[in-house]
């Protein structure tokens, strides 16, 4: 059994666009500009692309019923 030129031209893009993501998610380079963001910045220092928030997944709520965040903001409420 042997894989065709096909075959081996998929396999070949596939790894490509692997090694592509991968590079770009743990290294901070921009997907616009190719730029490698050092620090946290909500957009890119270069070409000026903004880059997508992260998603927070939701806390799970307290004993009372809320979420510790919620409760945060209900202390700060008080004080003020």
């Amino acid at each position: 059994m042997s894989l065709g030129f096909g075959e081996v031209l998929i396999l070949i893009i596939i790894l490509i666009i692997v090694v592509l993501v991968s590079r770009y998610q743990t290294k901070r380079i921009c997907p616009k500009c190719g730029f490698a963001i050092r620090s946290y910045t909500a957009s890119c220092p270069e070409c000026g692309m903004v880059f997508p928030k992260k998603v927070v997944r939701s806390e799970a709520p307290t004993a009372s019923g809320r979420s510790s965040t919620e409760q945060k903001e209900q202390n700060i409420q008080k004080k003020t």
